[in-house]
């Protein structure tokens, strides 16, 4: 991708620790909608209609979410499965999406998946493993 390429507000996520080759589909999708240190207060401020989960600056998977939640809320939190008591404590403010159809993918979020994001400003090394990118605004020329 360049930064053209980006028509929308997108929060990138590195899943290069918890990404195997072999996941299924919800269990790709469980790991990328959450639970993550975040403001949804910024997620709704900057307008985010896509989630790109990132493995090895390579797009691996592309959701459009239709609802955001704290971790605190409950509703259909992320990992159900591997929480301990004391995880929900800790998680609380943390935040979450979800993706009524999570399989499905409109036209517009398939032309981001598989592609590479080496050519956007997407800090690699950061161990902050959210980002965002703003559509891009051609800059006019004096």
């Amino acid at each position: 991708l360049q930064p053209e390429d980006i028509r929308h507000s997108i929060m990138v996520i590195k899943i290069n620790k918890r990404y195997r080759r072999d996941m299924g589909a919800a269990e790709l999708y469980d790991v990328v909608r959450g639970i993550w240190r975040a403001s949804l207060n910024s997620i709704q401020k900057r307008k985010i209609k896509y989630v790109f989960a990132v493995y090895n600056q390579l797009i691996v998977a592309v959701y459009k979410p239709d609802e955001w939640h704290y971790g605190y809320e409950m509703i259909d939190i992320p990992q159900k499965g591997i929480l301990k008591d004391e995880d929900y404590e800790r998680l609380k403010n943390r935040i979450y999406f979800i993706c009524e159809d999570h399989s499905a993918l409109d036209e517009e979020g398939q032309f981001y998946l598989n592609k590479s994001i080496v050519n956007l400003k997407v800090n690699q090394s950061a161990q902050n493993p959210i980002t965002y990118l703003s559509p891009y605004v051609d800059e006019p020329h004096e």
